[in-house]
């Protein structure tokens, strides 16, 4: 009876330590993810996620939008479609 107690509660920290990995990994994948979208510094953005809070990067990421090279791509981008499209 006892063998199985303790097998029971190694099963629940195993657990809880794969679920808290997981959320870690979530939780440094969505500013990853954003910052690469937005054309700013993954490695930048992870290390400031590390040191303060993914909630606090993911509002800053939201608040500061794209940066200018990759609006000046995007609308690089969109000037060759259009005339991609007129031929």
């Amino acid at each position: 009876m006892e063998e199985a107690l303790i097998l029971s509660e190694i099963l629940i920290v195993l657990l809880c330590i794969a679920a808290g990995l997981a959320l870690l990994a979530f939780w440094i994948i969505i500013p990853a993810r954003m910052a690469r979208k937005r054309g700013r510094s993954v490695f930048a953005w992870l290390v400031l996620t590390l040191f303060t809070s993914p909630i606090l990067t993911i509002f800053i990421l939201l608040l500061i939008g794209d940066s200018r090279n990759k609006v000046r791509d995007d609308i690089c981008n969109a000037i060759r479609s259009s005339k991609s499209s007129d031929n």
